[in-house]
């Protein structure tokens, strides 16, 4: 069962753009992703057996936990995938007529793009709620219910007339007419996906010739023209939601001559459009400028790359990879290191060797990690040549796939499993060899300063534990000064100032308030409010462990609790 009371959220929303905090996500991962997973398998057992009415219920039961530890993180899109999938599972439960295979496939597929997107968030260190869209209106349709709109998440101002002098209702309803069957010939070109282009340029001369006719005088085509043009030229993904918005403005023709009445949801469909093209277009600008509308902080492009980063590899596969390339690579050194020892006779097994090689170099290969697939292809080559000549590895040639491995190794551990994505991918392979191998050892070497750091604090809390249970014996609690200096100077090697500035107010505490010798009235209180402050430091540590970019506001729990003790945090 997932709890939701022991999380503390740090994130906030930002339109269609939601920055989350990877340290919130990661606290409920492992629960998350096994309630999901369970989920499913109860959904599984019912479609195996469609009369265990149990399995539907324990479904039913687990997605509400499902649902309320998303908006407890606020995940949004898999918070409203997770109720949409909710829903049509109590639907089923409630009414068995409803019941059929596609329904029932369609939901259980949801389960899937679930556990993707919350491994994609942490991936990105964001969410885009939009990427959802198109599953929950897939579940939407099979039980007939309208269609959440693309703009749903965005916040797009529609407040705007655009009113000029107008034809005469009797000069246009011939017009209407043909225009509209213009339209219409090019949009089902468009929905057949028969010779896309013209069919485009059939649309955009219909709705320019329209609002040309009426001076402007229905808002809702004169931006709707200039969505048609964003769609040509931003190469625009026909989606099925885009697909209702077009069939949808086919229906305003009939209504044109009869009202000037906007639809409003279809112009902020429109209007969303256009924020999310990067259209250089005059018209497309014009309706920008006279709306107020600022592009979105993604184009049509970078959201048709990141629905497909949606079905990528999610941080459980690469870990899975990596894993397998690091037991592969443990193998071959030992090999290796029996080699070094003067054991020759290891390396006349060229076969076995060679073949866990090349095991590494496919993997690597398959990743996109190409560099250090080349650098493992090198070594192959050359043990492939001394097979061939039947001739035993020297010394220099065992350093040199021994430095290899080394590179491989630093390479592996630049895989951030949080930051999976393409972009990463081309980061890595640009880092040179020697590049890699001394961040990986930086990185190395600030883990153990981190160890010690958090071995310290654990010293001090057990001091103080002790100094509590003997009724205020100082004695021990005289080292926890120098203790806490130390972990300044760790927090200082790691580069978290702010953070070193606390434990300095955190000494200051221990030797003006519990060394000398006639100690506060207040004193139980006092260490109830430092060990505040302690766990606070101790919290942001667990999350330097997760993202070393961790924002420092964290911290400030424990500057508000040693100010309450008298004891202020200076920052500079």
């Amino acid at each position: 069962m997932i709890s939701s009371e022991r999380y503390f959220i740090w994130g906030f929303s930002v339109e269609n753009n939601q920055k989350v905090n990877v340290n919130s996500l990661i606290l409920i991962r492992e629960e998350l992703v096994a309630t999901i997973e369970q989920a499913a398998n109860h959904l599984e057992a019912f479609l195996s057996d469609t009369s265990n009415s149990k399995s539907l219920e324990s479904c039913v039961d687990l997605l509400r936990q499902i649902r309320g530890s998303l908006a407890l993180i606020q995940l949004y899109g898999a918070q409203d995938l997770a109720a949409e999938i909710l829903q049509g599972i109590s639907d089923i439960a409630a009414d068995d007529k409803i019941k059929s295979d596609d329904k029932l496939s369609e939901l259980s597929r949801s389960f899937f793009i679930l556990s993707h997107y919350f491994e994609y968030a942490l991936q990105r260190q964001r969410g885009m709620p939009v990427l959802l869209i198109p599953y929950i209106n897939s579940i939407r349709v099979s039980f007939h219910k309208p269609l959440l709109q693309e703009s749903h998440y965005s916040q797009i101002d529609t407040s705007y007339s655009h009113h000029n002098d107008a034809a005469t209702e009797g000069d246009l309803e011939d017009l209407v007419r043909r225009l509209r069957h213009m339209y219409q010939v090019g949009l089902l070109g468009l929905l057949r996906q028969t010779g896309v282009a013209p069919s485009l340029k059939l649309m955009q001369r219909s709705l320019s010739r329209l609002c040309k006719a009426i001076n402007g005088d229905n808002t809702l085509f004169w931006v709707a023209h200039a969505a048609m043009i964003a769609f040509e030229e931003d190469q625009f993904e026909l989606t099925l939601t885009r697909k209702r918005a077009l069939s949808s403005l086919d229906r305003q023709f009939k209504q044109l001559t009869q009202s000037t009445s906007v639809n409003d949801d279809l112009l902020k469909e429109f209007l969303y459009w256009l924020s999310i093209s990067r259209s250089e277009d005059r018209n497309i600008k014009e309706v920008k400028s006279a709306f107020a509308l600022e592009d979105s902080s993604y184009s049509e492009a970078d959201l048709q790359r990141e629905q497909h980063s949606l079905t990528g590899p999610t941080a459980n596969t690469v870990s899975s990879v990596v894993s397998t390339i690091q037991d592969e690579l443990r193998d071959v050194k030992e090999i290796m290191e029996n080699a070094s020892m003067g054991d020759h006779s290891s390396l006349q097994k060229y076969g076995e060797m060679i073949t866990k090689m090349t095991n590494i170099k496919d993997i690597l290969d398959v990743v996109g990690l190409k560099s250090a697939s080349q650098t493992m292809k090198q070594q192959l080559d050359k043990l492939k040549e001394l097979q061939e000549k039947s001739e035993t590895a020297d010394s220099v040639e065992l350093l040199e796939i021994a430095d290899a491995f080394l590179y491989i190794e630093s390479t592996l551990k630049g895989l951030n499993k949080l930051d999976f994505s393409s972009d990463r991918i081309v980061e890595i392979n640009k880092i040179t060899r020697r590049e890699m191998i001394i961040a990986s050892n930086l990185a190395e070497a600030k883990k153990v300063v981190l160890d010690e750091v958090e071995a310290g604090l654990a010293m001090v809390k057990r001091a103080l534990s002790a100094f509590n249970d003997s009724e205020y014996d100082r004695a021990h609690i005289r080292n926890v000064p120098p203790t806490l200096n130390s972990i300044r100077g760790g927090m200082l090697v790691l580069e978290k100032p702010r953070a070193a500035a606390i434990v300095a107010s955190s000494c200051l505490f221990i030797e003006g308030s519990l060394l000398p010798a006639t100690q506060p009235a207040a004193l139980e209180q006092m260490l109830d409010t430092f060990a505040d402050a302690l766990i606070g430091l101790e919290y942001y540590l667990d999350c330097v462990k997760i993202d070393n970019n961790v924002d420092d506001e964290i911290l400030a729990i424990a500057e508000e609790s040693l100010a309450a003790l008298g004891y202020g945090v200076s920052h500079s």
